[in-house]
């Protein structure tokens, strides 16, 4: 190696290792807002809101019904800026007799159809469009425990049922429903893995800083005013 090169070599090797390092840790604008936050609610909402200071973030909301979200996020100028993960589009299939074993009949006059996988949960938020033999449809979307449920005349034969996810433009997924299910008035629709009982409620969520909180002006479409008693989301840290 040549006299001069040496120094070259030692220079670069120290300032890849100082670039590797600082890459390796989180900048101080991070460090200074990683933290679990807490919504500044009443006692009949609870929510937690986690930023890692390696980019993730994890989110829960618990009420009437829990929901969970969990992703990236980053700065977007002053702006933090959440981006849930949201599993691809589900692939439905019919549950098999014995999965619907232990379920309890549809009520007399209604059509009920059960979305989820099982031994592992529920689904909510799917459109579930039945079809009658005569033509007739009719939608509804599953609630937080799985179920739709339509009310149908008893001269109504259930012929077909399609899936898709709600507010989505998604192509239906149709399903011949067996003579069985079709007589007993029940179908049940098992989704292709778990990760898509837990889909989160917002694609992105936007907050900004308000001293030590965080306060959401934005979710998706819907944009928040911290300061109107209305809007207001603003979480705590979590040694407030």
């Amino acid at each position: 190696m040549q006299a001069w090169a040496a120094p070259v070599v030692l220079a670069l090797a120290g300032w890849l290792s100082s670039a590797l390092a600082a890459d390796a840790e989180p900048d101080a604008a991070v460090r200074a807002v990683a933290d679990q936050y807490y919504l500044d609610a009443g006692r009949d909402v609870g929510s937690m809101l986690k930023l890692h200071d390696d980019g993730g973030f994890e989110w829960r909301w618990v009420s009437n019904a829990d929901k969970h979200a969990e992703g990236s996020w980053k700065f977007d100028g002053e702006t933090i800026v959440l981006q849930a993960y949201t599993p691809g589009k589900p692939t439905f299939s019919l549950f098999r007799d014995e999965e619907l074993a232990r379920t309890k009949p549809a009520e007399a006059g209604t059509w009920l159809a059960i979305v989820g996988l099982p031994g592992k949960g529920p689904m909510a938020d799917v459109e579930v469009q039945f079809e009658a033999r005569s033509g007739k449809t009719v939608t509804q979307v599953t609630l937080p425990n799985g179920d739709a449920q339509v009310d149908m005349p008893a001269t109504e034969v259930w012929a077909r049922a399609g899936l898709r996810r709600k507010g989505t433009s998604d192509a239906w997924q149709w399903f011949d429903i067996p003579p069985q299910r079709a007589e007993a008035r029940l179908a049940g629709f098992s989704v292709d893995n778990v990760e898509q009982l837990g889909r989160a409620p917002f694609g992105e969520m936007r907050l900004v800083r308000q001293g030590r909180n965080l306060a959401v002006i934005r979710i998706d479409d819907k944009v928040l005013d911290p300061a109107s008693s209305d809007t207001r989301m603003v979480y705590l840290p979590r040694w407030k």
